[in-house]
């Protein structure tokens, strides 16, 4: 049923002016989230990611390692991204493989290099979402700093799926990759089902 439009009559005359409701508020009212800059203004706003490119050294202590290395669990005890080297918009995480994005002429470019993702994200209900996470090396995604997918070492390009519930509202939504070996490079990351709005937002850097 479409909703009724109020009418208000002027006097006793046949003149009268629509008004129009009032708009639809968020879903949920900005909260401030200090390094990951305040939530986006969602009727406007890019989809999209903020990304933070790094080009490793073949002296790096993290390039290379042997197979035997025990994997990173939490990539936010690692300072893997730091010495960011440009910053641009991804519109999509779906690279697929032979993925090579930095390549400043350094020593065995453009191997060895790392990227970390932001973006905003949020559903308007409790919803299950399925996503695929594919990498040639290590990978995770975390969502208000909690990791929802993960793929970390050395390892080929494997897309796997992943599942989570996420609750109404908005939070910070970021991803991480580093490519530390060989001559294969790969990275995909897409939601696949579930109701969710994903938009760009400018960032500050963490202090």
């Amino acid at each position: 049923m479409r909703p009724l439009i109020p009418l208000l009559w002027l006097g006793a005359c046949s003149e009268y002016r629509v008004e129009s409701p009032p708009p639809l508020p968020p879903a949920e009212p900005p909260e401030s989230a200090d390094e990951f800059g305040d939530p986006p203004d969602w009727n406007t706003c890019l989809s999209g990611w903020h990304a933070q490119y790094v080009n490793f050294t073949v002296d790096d202590e993290i390039v290379n390692p042997p197979r035997t290395e025990t994997p990173a669990i939490d990539p936010y005890d690692l300072d893997w991204w730091e010495d960011v080297a440009f910053e641009q918009f991804d519109a999509t995480l779906d690279f697929g493989a032979n993925w090579w994005p930095v390549d400043e002429g350094l020593r065995d470019d453009p191997q060895y290099f790392g990227v970390h993702w932001r973006a905003w994200i949020r559903t308007t209900s409790g919803v299950d979402v399925t996503m695929t996470l594919g990498s040639k090396d290590d990978a995770w995604i975390a969502l208000n700093e909690e990791i929802i997918a993960s793929a970390p070492g050395i390892h080929n390009f494997n897309p796997t799926i992943f599942a989570t519930h996420i609750d109404s509202g908005q939070y910070p939504i970021e991803g991480f990759y580093a490519q530390r070996k060989g001559q294969a490079s790969g990275f995909q990351f897409r939601f696949l089902t579930g109701d969710l709005q994903l938009c760009y937002a400018d960032y500050t850097a963490a202090e």
